[in-house]
Formats: structure tokens, C-alpha cells, sequence
């Protein structure tokens, strides 16, 4: 008999679905998962209701039963768990096995709010969060983390740049002309020195970089130098 595809189980858990059942019913999220914990059949059919939009309580249960045949309770409750709030590792109020502990919680809701604030600060639109799934949501935090922190850097690394070019003034040592991109720079891994990426992030060699570096630092060496006397 071939194995059941997992991936048949469940499709994926929209946002906006959990929030409509927890505003709709007396259960939570938590409460359907306690429940299923127990072996209670009929709250495991409604988890996967939910992570299969369009289907029917029918449908899923025939799903369940197909699962069964090859897999364990277990496996998918497991499978369930995993999709729905599977975060990075040592993240606040995160389980031993990785998972969010949902005893800190009254509400899945309240926990996936608690996501859309970070996300909206990182400038995602409201509306646009609540029509993720659990895995996007996941995959676009890690992502508008990862741009934040480059801008930041970028921020410091200009204003580093700014001081340097101030340091050089002072030292009488910059340029008449300011420091120009070449028009082939725009090609991708062209060999230029200073190269735009397909994300347009501007590149250039270790090398380079390094040369850079050290030239901007000895501008302000010596500019702290002339002016500390």
C-alpha cells in the first residue's frame, strides 16, 4: 500500500480563518488543540477543517481516516502543531521542542496579533497580514527582519561614510569632484569595482571594500588629530 502524502492533510492554516472561528465560537484555537491532545476525533477533524479551506467536516474526515491508514493520531497532531506556530528556536515563550507555548496565551488570536504588530512596524499593511497563511506569516517576519537590519546598516554605514568625507575636508584631502557609480557597474558580476546586485544593493570586492575602509578612517584620525590638537 503506498504511504499517505502528508502534504494531502492539511493545505495551510489562513490567519484571517483562525480569527473568524475564535470571534465566532465559544472554542479557541488552544481549546481544539487541549481537546485533540485527548484523542478527541471531532475537535482533530475541526484543526483540519480549518487548514483546509473549502472542504467540508465530511470531506475532512474522510481525509483523517485516509491519513490513519498509514500514519498515527499523533503524526497528525504533530503535523498540525508544527504548521500552526512552529517559530525559531530560543523565541520568547517557545517550548522545549521549539513550539509557542500556548499556555501563554487566552487566544490564538491574540498571539498572531501580537505578530501583526511587529510586521506592521516593519511596514507590512494590517489587511495584508490577516490573508497570510501561518507558514507566510513565518517566512515574511524573517524577511522584513532580515530588511530592517539592512537599512540599518546601511544608515550606519553612511553616516560612517559622512563623518570620513567631513574628516577629509577638514584634512584638506577631498576630492574636488564627489565620488561617482560608473554606468557599467549597473551590470550584474560584470568584474567592475562597484557592482549593483540583483537587489539593488550596491557591491564591490573584499578588497576594495577594505581600501575604502581604511581610507575613510584615516580621514577621520586625522581630522580628530588636527582638531584635539
Amino acid at each position: 500500500m503506498p504511504s499517505f502524502n502528508i502534504m494531502k492533510l492539511i493545505r495551510c492554516f489562513y490567519l484571517q480563518d483562525i480569527k473568524d472561528y475564535e470571534l465566532t465560537h465559544d472554542d479557541t484555537l488552544f481549546d481544539l488543540i487541549e481537546r485533540a491532545e485527548l484523542f478527541d476525533y471531532f475537535s482533530m477533524c475541526e484543526i483540519l477543517l480549518l487548514g483546509n479551506r473549502g472542504k467540508t467536516i465530511d470531506e475532512v474526515c474522510a481525509l483523517f481516516d485516509e491519513f490513519l491508514r498509514n500514519k498515527t493520531y499523533m503524526d497528525a497532531l504533530d503535523i498540525c502543531r508544527q504548521e500552526l506556530f512552529k517559530v525559531e528556536k530560543n523565541a520568547v515563550d517557545v517550548e522545549s521542542d521549539g513550539l509557542i507555548d500556548g499556555h501563554s496565551y487566552s487566544l490564538a488570536t491574540e498571539l498572531y496579533t501580537l505578530f501583526c504588530n511587529q510586521l506592521v512596524s516593519l511596514g507590512l499593511d494590517y489587511s495584508t497580514f490577516w490573508n497570510l497563511t501561518t507558514s507566510e506569516m513565518y517566512s515574511v517576519a524573517e524577511a522584513l527582519k532580515q530588511r530592517h537590519i539592512n537599512e540599518v546598516n546601511k544608515n550606519l554605514y553612511t553616516a560612517h561614510a559622512t563623518a570620513a568625507f567631513v574628516g577629509a575636508a577638514f584634512n584638506g584631502k577631498l576630492p574636488k569632484e564627489p565620488p561617482q557609480i560608473r554606468a557599467d557597474a549597473y551590470n550584474v558580476n560584470n568584474g567592475a569595482g562597484v557592482q549593483i546586485d540583483e537587489n539593488g544593493d550596491i557591491d564591490c570586492s573584499d578588497e576594495e571594500l577594505e581600501a575604502l575602509v581604511n581610507r575613510l578612517n584615516s580621514n577621520v584620525k586625522a581630522y580628530n588629530k588636527r582638531v584635539n590638537g
